[in-house]
């Protein structure tokens, strides 16, 4: 994953400028967004509920791109 998008993350707070600011990055680069689903169920990521945050605002504007994703929802929901 981009490290730009790391350090963003680092530095994301709770308040919803930064987060939305994540959020349009990844709209305006979609082909990040498969990376940001895994690494929000990476628990092990100690940023991971933050990538969850990000993910629930872009899901928010496109819903669409979680459809890809759905068998890995799945999957992840069975362990």
């Amino acid at each position: 994953m981009n490290t730009d998008i790391h350090q963003q993350l680092e530095f994301c707070s709770a308040h919803q400028k930064p987060r939305e600011a994540i959020r349009d990055y990844i709209l305006k680069y979609p082909a990040v967004f498969p990376n940001l689903v895994q690494m929000a169920f990476e628990i092990d990521y100690k940023f991971h509920f933050k990538v969850c945050w990000i993910v629930e605002l872009v899901a928010d504007k496109r819903l669409d791109w979680l459809q890809p994703h759905l068998d890995f929802f799945a999957i992840i929901s069975k362990c």
